[in-house]
């Protein structure tokens, strides 16, 4: 597996983060119930992240509405180049791949 896969897999789970939330919130039944769980599941791994990892995770991935600051805005609260923001974005994608659910993403086939 490679780590251009692993990222895949760790951008395609947060980037469902919005529609879980919308869907547990705005639904009943086992499909919301499970929507929850997943959240958790997300939430957990965030949360146990170090700082700024979670941050920005958590602004690109968890914000909801138009709360969400920009790559720029992001560099400038944190005091970090560009460079280092991607550098970061990436190691916390791969630790989030580890994390979630005990490493299922980083054992998941290739797309």
């Amino acid at each position: 597996m490679t780590i251009k896969t692993i990222l895949g897999h760790s951008r395609r789970v947060l980037g469902n983060y919005k529609n879980l939330y919308k869907l547990t919130n705005n639904y009943e039944g086992n499909f919301a119930d499970h929507a929850s769980a997943l959240l958790v599941e997300i939430d957990r791994v965030l949360d146990n992240m170090t700082e700024p990892k979670r941050q920005i995770l958590a602004n690109w991935y968890c914000t909801i509405g138009k709360k969400r600051l920009s790559r720029t805005a992001m560099c400038h609260i944190l005091n970090l180049t560009i460079d280092d923001y991607n550098t970061i974005m990436q190691e916390a994608l791969l630790e989030f791949a580890k994390h979630y659910k005990q490493g299922v993403l980083e054992t998941l086939l290739d797309d």
